[in-house]
């Protein structure tokens, strides 16, 4: 806009249209810069904070708001002390939360309480809600049926101990349950009958597991990290199977259900044998992680239905395997010991991702690669060793 300004006073010699249109793009840069301060800058919200506290008989300071609006519309409520009556109220926030969306993107709430009975918090227009215990007070839900809230795509339970978890409503209509477990709490596996319907459970923290002996099978999507002594039930009816941390083993492998399984990814796996993999046939994407037994690639060539392959800091000396793995479109190899890249020739491989070590290991690879006809160039990425991956 400002440059079309100043081709037009160019075109008339106004000096006065010049100081006019400078002083216009002063003010529309002006209120851009506030528009991306916005944007981007997380901002106390004291008047929201001073009606939260009302409706809940607390002081101003006994609550924290701030609001940012960077792709999604955000708001963190903190509340620093639990109302006298126990009960969490949210009218303010239900009447306000049409104005807190400045962006295209959803609205997402970030709660925090000391404890107390956040039932009402199941109102709150939002299709993913975050609630972090930040006190030791336990945590209480009245007795509500799943039907009568509305239902949410996710739910996230920070610093929660298992009583707190066992106190939520049977059957809540939540896809994902995220848990990250207050320290030294254990995860107990009667909690899926409570929640028979949700999609997946992703979990962290956990120092330890029971009563997986009383839950028949595992029906949703797992994703497990930083979790000790893990035990799991017989039967993994996962779609998605992730799992970072040394307690993976073979037998824990074998209770997957190989029909129903479709991603795996495993991280940080000591003990794990990768040699006889290939018996999870159906699984369509695989990622493996910090796994020093993997070699080559000959065990994934018993995985007909394999299409999206990654390999991250795996002693990986071998790819020749990579012509038996006849669907294999994805490929992503990163921090390994691969110096020849000629078994790439013939394969049907549509993007590739590698990173390498070494400036010479690097050099390789180019050459193997431009002489790969089949391959799409254009969605070959190549990163120099300088690059580094998380």
């Amino acid at each position: 806009m400002i440059i079309l300004g100043v081709t037009l006073v160019r075109s008339k010699n106004n000096i006065s249209s010049v100081a006019l249109i400078l002083i216009m793009g002063s003010i529309l840069l002006f209120f851009c810069s506030r528009h991306f301060v916005l944007d981007f800058v997380e901002r106390d919200n004291p008047v929201l904070a001073k009606k939260i506290a009302k409706a809940n008989q607390l002081a101003a300071d006994d609550i924290t708001v701030k609001t940012s609006h960077f792709k999604a519309n955000y708001c963190d409520i903190i509340f620093h002390k639990i109302p006298p009556t126990g009960k969490y109220s949210v009218t303010p926030i239900i009447k306000i939360a049409p104005l807190l969306i400045k962006t295209t993107g959803p609205l997402f709430f970030h709660i925090s309480i000391p404890g107390g009975n956040p039932s009402a918090f199941w109102d709150i227009p939002s299709d993913s809600l975050h609630l972090t215990k930040t006190g030791t007070a336990p945590i209480v839900f009245d007795t509500i049926s799943g039907v009568t809230v509305a239902k949410k795509r996710e739910l996230e339970l920070k610093k929660w101990t298992m009583d707190d978890l066992l106190s939520l409503p049977e059957k809540l209509p939540v896809d994902i349950i995220d848990i990250k477990m207050a320290s030294q709490e254990g995860f107990d596996w009667l909690f899926l009958k409570k929640h028979p319907n949700i999609s997946a459970l992703r979990l962290s923290g956990a120092a330890g597991f029971i009563h997986a002996d009383k839950l028949d099978s595992v029906n949703c999507s797992l994703v497990f990290k930083n979790n000790k002594n893990l035990v799991f039930p017989q039967k993994l009816k996962c779609w998605l199977f992730a799992l970072d941390g040394n307690d993976v083993d073979n037998e824990l492998l074998g209770r997957l259900d190989p029909e129903k399984l479709n991603i795996l990814q495993i991280a940080n796996c000591q003990r794990l044998d990768l040699s006889n993999i290939g018996w999870l046939g159906k699984c369509s994407s695989a990622t493996f992680q910090n796994c020093p037994n993997m070699e080559n690639l000959s065990s994934l060539t018993d995985m007909p239905e394999l299409d999206s392959l990654t390999i991250i800091n795996c002693p990986i000396n071998d790819a020749s395997a990579i012509k038996n793995i006849p669907k294999l479109r994805i490929l992503r190899l990163k921090k390994t010991q691969l110096t020849d890249f000629s078994s790439f020739r013939g394969c049907k491989i549509w993007f590739v991702e590698i990173q390498q070590e070494t400036l010479s290991a690097t050099n390789i690879l180019k050459d193997h690669i431009a002489g790969i006809e089949i391959l799409d160039l254009n969605n070959i990425r190549i990163q120099e060793p300088r690059t580094t991956f998380h």
